[in-house]
């Protein structure tokens, strides 16, 4: 009698920022589902691991802190031994963690070209047909047996959190039985930003439908909220 494999032990960096901790999501997810007695353990910087502490998916929060030295987080992910190491960031740090934490990693097509090209020159030449980033992410994951299933990425809130958010709500008068939306147009680049009249076509079709928008962002834009304003 022959028995099973041991369950994968699996390690994600991505170290930031808040948009790329949502869309690393879906795969969390994938991962859970296929491998539902896996150990998953994400690192990340301290500031965004909130964003990771109530999701199911995830078994541990290797939290980086400003001022830590690299070569302690390392220290702490070899003690792991973990099966498999998928690189979601691809940067600088992230590959010297690579040399320190010795095994197979994998990383995702980046295509640091087309991106430069489009942030600096407004020209761009991604293929078409080139899967979002979320999707992409996959690529990272291969051997692992786990493909998109198309749902949304997750935010997960303990109750404490959901309590908050329900009493803001109410004290702006939102979220009285109607859905909430919330918009948020800004981003570092301009290239990053949806053409302003494209948000205003989308909230104006929403706020038709009954939804209420909330608006955030830095200062730039301000803050903005309400029952029919975007």
């Amino acid at each position: 009698m022959t028995s099973s494999a041991p369950a994968p032990r699996i390690l994600v960096v991505r170290f930031s920022s808040i948009g790329d901790l949502v869309l690393i999501t879906p795969l969390l997810r994938a991962l859970r589902a296929r491998h539902p007695d896996c150990y998953l353990a994400v690192a990340t910087k301290e500031e965004f691991a909130p964003l990771l502490r109530h999701n199911p998916n995830v078994d541990r929060i290797v939290e980086f802190a400003p001022g830590d030295r690299l070569t302690h987080l390392a220290r702490d992910l070899r003690a792991e031994r973990f099966t498999h190491h998928l690189d979601l960031h691809d940067s600088m740090r992230s590959r010297a963690l690579r040399w320190l934490v010795r095994g197979r990693w994998h990383g995702y097509p980046k295509h640091r070209l087309a991106r430069t090209a489009l942030i600096r020159t407004k020209r761009n030449i991604y293929r078409r047909g080139t899967p979002p980033v979320a999707e992409r992410y996959f690529a990272a994951a291969r051997g692992l047996g786990v493909t998109p299933d198309g749902e949304p990425p997750d935010l997960y809130l303990d109750p404490p959190e959901r309590e908050r958010a329900r009493i803001w709500l109410r004290d702006l008068g939102l979220g009285d039985g109607r859905p909430v939306v919330v918009a948020a147009p800004m981003a570092a680049h301009f290239t990053k930003r949806w053409p302003v009249a494209h948000w205003q076509a989308l909230v104006a079709t929403l706020t038709a439908r009954g939804v209420d928008i909330v608006v955030v962002g830095g200062s730039k834009i301000g803050r903005a909220s309400g029952r029919g304003r975007g």
